[in-house]
Parts: C-alpha cells; sequence; structure tokens
C-alpha cells in the first residue's frame, strides 16, 4: 500500500441499548475510490482502525512532538 499524502478520519459515536456503535470512516485523498466506513462495538478495534489509516502517511501517523 503506497503513503499516503492527504486524508479525513472521522469517528461516530452512537449510544446504542447493548452499547456503543462506533462508525470510523475515512478517505485518502490521494485515491479515487470512495471513502470507506467500517462499524465496531469493540473501542480497541475502532482504535486499531484508526491506528491504520494513520499509519499510510510517510512518518506513520506520527508527529514531531509525539512521544
Amino acid at each position: 500500500m503506497d503513503a499516503a499524502t492527504s486524508g479525513v478520519c472521522l469517528v461516530r459515536v452512537e449510544e446504542q441499548p447493548s452499547g456503543l456503535l462506533l462508525t470510523v470512516i475515512t478517505d485518502h485523498h490521494d485515491d479515487a475510490g470512495p471513502s470507506v466506513r467500517r462499524h465496531f462495538t469493540d473501542i480497541d478495534e475502532a482504535v486499531r482502525a484508526v491506528r491504520e489509516f494513520l499509519a499510510r502517511f510517510p512518518e506513520g501517523g506520527r508527529t514531531p512532538d509525539a512521544r
């Protein structure tokens, strides 16, 4: 997978009777394809999806101030 240069990642949280529904929507502006929408009920899995999105960038999702 090629490195991305710009993109958007949106996390939507909905309270459901059975718990949280987390929707992670990602769009890499370099890709011609549509946004990708993934649904999770596990917070760790949703965070993993965000990390995977950030890892596509040249710095692996790290900013100069990241610790």
